[in-house]
């Protein structure tokens, strides 16, 4: 029900425009039944332009009905409906005792960019160790584009597996 007097709400112009225009149709179908049944002259087209102007005046009292149910629901119920959403609200604690104001934080500078700099401590066991490790492509001193796939073979004592 929440959801139905939501949509009614928001689209409630929407709607009764469309009512309106509806019942500016339903409208000029009557009158032009109503010409045609008071200028008939035969039983038949007689009947039938009273059908076609009760057919009218029928979609018109159901359009009636919409608007007066739309203008309800929207400026009586809807305001009137339990909200079954409640927002939290924060509890006013009246003895509380107020809080001390908390000093701001200092800023700190930014690094600049010697301090990010990574520093990299070599030792005679990092690297490529000839005889244990061999990088068979790419090749020493040749010019690489794109995808990259790197081949080698590593011959290293205590290796034990690699996955």
């Amino acid at each position: 029900m929440e959801e139905v007097l939501r949509f009614l709400k928001t689209y409630e112009y929407v709607i009764y425009i469309g009512i309106g225009l509806v019942a500016l149709w339903t409208l000029h179908k009557m009158a032009i039944a109503w010409r045609e049944l008071r200028s008939s002259q035969f039983g038949l087209e007689r009947e039938n332009a009273q059908r076609r102007f009760s057919s009218g005046l029928t979609g018109f009292a159901f359009l009636v009905l919409f608007a007066i149910t739309e203008f309800i629901m929207v400026s009586i119920v809807y305001p009137d409906f339990p909200n079954t959403q409640m927002l939290p609200t924060s509890t006013l604690q009246i003895l509380a005792s107020p809080t001390i104001t908390l000093q701001p934080v200092s800023v700190e500078t930014t690094p600049t960019i010697d301090d990010l700099a990574p520093t990299v401590d070599i030792t005679d066991e990092d690297g490529c160790v000839p005889g244990q490790v061999e990088w068979t492509f790419p090749a020493a001193g040749e010019t690489l584009q794109g995808e990259v796939i790197l081949r080698g073979t590593v011959s290293v004592p205590n290796l034990g597996f690699y996955q």
